[in-house]
């Protein structure tokens, strides 16, 4: 959602924000959110959309001269405030051509080029990546390396960051340069730019002939998760990932081998559906019926249904793999390699709007692979005392090696990733989501455990200055290479400060009255959690607690759930 709004609409929408917020929007003012309008981002200056890297370059001059700041983005597809700007916001979606070179097997992509458009240039020239993409077709190319997004393996790259090999970039200078690999440490920084070391203009990768992949999802027990067979798994497979159901037992398996590109069949991946309005709106209400009534039977039978989409045909929903554009299911499934991992949906659940679109939050960590056992055993033992669903699919497991982007969450480490995405409230600045002590727990245990936090896909508390530190070993290089090509902090924001320690100021939408509900504070009051709950205490973490224990509510549904989910399952 982006607004340009005038005074009298700015009185309605402001209305309970500060005077000095307040005035800043009588002087000009332009709101822009992340795409689940999760983060607001207030900048003195209207929304620029270049063309050309000529004209960003006289963007980022004028702010110098100014004295002001400037920040690109591409689909804002984020939870953080890597986004925001108080000064010039640059929508980079016009800077959004694919070149591919085909003799020198070279790719070169505008930062504002979508995903789903860059893979599918790749395919009509008959070429491909040799690593993966990530799941959501959607990013452009600039935001997947600013943040690290990946797919999953332990056998190959599983994000562009570590596929680069050249980027073009307007420096806070005002400066046009190109970062290749004769400047090493300097790429390193690029690869996962944060958005603090200038404005991406383009980004090269290396091309391979185009191949298919072979993906098939099934359902097992979830004891291979504990018994060390899952990662045995992930090191024999090309795509390797997983969805864990920790209240049904079992795990969605997601494994894929790659194959020639003349092996039959052109299937594509629908992981991200199209969802239409009114199928937005029965969603949303059916998670909202759920958490107000705090009922673990209608959220357990939405957390079954999305498990059985995963790998089978379910309404509502088009098929994770189809053959015929998303109608029929095919599993497995054999098509072109990067379209079975990614896909852009046109109409998709966040698109109509707070009160009818399907808002998530979303947490993400990833954690060294030796800590695995570890991490999900102590998963299982937080929820043994206190309950949670984990409706929209499970909790989601992916692989990668160790990367050599600087800031990438796997520098240094081979990587498991957990992913945990919770349906908003309606109301979510002053309503609790069902779960929320135990999802607390959760996410403040696996930080504990050495996860660093995803740089897209978790809240500002885990994304501190002392965060920062305590995550990220490259974070003193990261920022001499910020001070090398941003010596003026043309492109700092709030969140640049914050883990460069220049501040330690979060970005809050004034509407939120509660910091804890969406992750900008650990409890330390009752005033920190919604209408209902105290702060509390569950297994040595601060969290929300509901007065009446949700734990009481679901003993009594624990066997009406494992009824419902025997007669789904056959």
């Amino acid at each position: 959602m982006i607004m340009n709004l005038n005074k009298v609409e700015s009185v309605f929408v402001l209305s309970i924000v500060t005077l000095n917020s307040l005035f800043r929007y009588v002087h000009g003012i332009t709101i822009y959110t992340s795409y689940q309008s999760e983060i607001a981002c207030y900048a003195t200056y209207p929304i620029e959309y270049p063309a050309t890297i000529e004209e960003v370059q006289r963007l980022v001059l004028k702010a110098i001269a100014a004295n002001s700041t400037v920040k690109a983005f591409g689909a804002r597809h984020s939870v953080l405030d890597t986004i925001c700007t108080n000064g010039t916001p640059i929508d980079m979606r016009n800077i959004n051509y694919v070149d591919v070179d085909t003799n020198a097997n070279i790719v070169k992509a505008g930062a504002g080029a979508q995903l789903a458009d860059f893979v599918a240039k790749l395919q009509e020239n008959g070429k491909a990546l040799y690593g993966q993409v990530p799941s959501f077709g959607g990013v452009t190319i600039g935001g997947a390396l600013g943040t690290g997004a990946r797919g999953s393996s332990l056998m190959h790259h599983t994000s562009l960051s570590d596929q680069l090999i050249a980027v073009k970039v307007v420096d806070g200078f005002g400066n046009i340069q190109v970062i290749d690999e004769s400047k090493p440490d300097d790429l390193s920084a690029f690869k996962v730019h944060l958005g603090l070391l200038g404005v991406i203009v383009e980004a090269s990768f290396r091309t391979c002939a185009s191949y298919k992949m072979h993906v098939y999802n099934y359902q097992v027990k979830d004891d291979i998760l504990f018994d060390n067979s899952a990662i045995r798994m992930a090191t024999e497979k090309d795509w390797f990932q997983m969805w864990w159901f920790p209240n049904t037992k079992s795990v969605i398996v997601s494994e894929g081998i790659y194959i020639n590109n003349d092996a039959l069949g052109n299937a594509s991946t629908y992981n991200i559906p199209e969802i239409d309005q009114l199928t937005a709106e029965i969603i949303n209400n059916a998670f909202e019926l759920g958490q107000t009534t705090r009922s673990g039977i209608v959220l357990g039978a939405l957390e079954l249904w999305s498990k059985l989409s995963l790998h089978k045909q379910v309404p509502l929903r088009q098929p994770i793999f189809s053959q015929d554009g998303g109608i029929s299911i095919t599993n497995p499934a054999t098509g072109y390699v990067h379209g079975l991992m990614q896909n852009k949906c046109k109409k998709c659940g966040w698109d109509y709007g707070p009160g009818r679109s399907v808002y998530v939050q979303e947490f993400a960590v990833g954690l060294d692979i030796s800590k695995f056992k570890e991490a999900v055993s102590g998963i299982r033992n937080i929820l043994s005392l206190d309950h949670a669903t984990f409706p929209i699919y499970g909790i989601f497991i992916r692989f990668a090696p160790q990367s050599t982007a600087m800031m990438a969450v796997e520098f240094g480490q081979t990587t498991v990733h957990i992913e945990i995405v919770t349906p908003m409230r309606k109301n979510r600045f002053k309503e609790s989501r069902y779960g929320l002590s135990t999802v607390q727990a959760i996410e403040q245990f696996l930080n504990q455990l050495g996860g660093r936090p995803h740089w897209s896909m978790s809240g500002q508390v885990f994304h501190t200055t002392s965060m920062a530190q305590k995550n990220y070993p490259n974070l003193s290089r990261f920022g001499a290479i910020i001070r090398k090509y941003d010596q003026n902090g043309v492109f700092l924001n709030k969140f640049g400060k914050r883990i460069t320690g220049a501040s330690r100021e979060l970005t809050i939408d004034p509407r939120m009255e509660h910091c804890a509900l969406q992750d900008d504070c650990f409890c330390n009051k009752n005033r920190d959690c919604a209408t209902g709950q105290y702060c509390g205490e569950l297994n040595g973490f601060k969290v929300c607690k509901d007065i009446l224990s949700l734990k009481l509510i679901n003993d009594v549904s624990d066997g009406a759930l494992a009824i419902v989910g025997k007669l789904l399952s056959t």
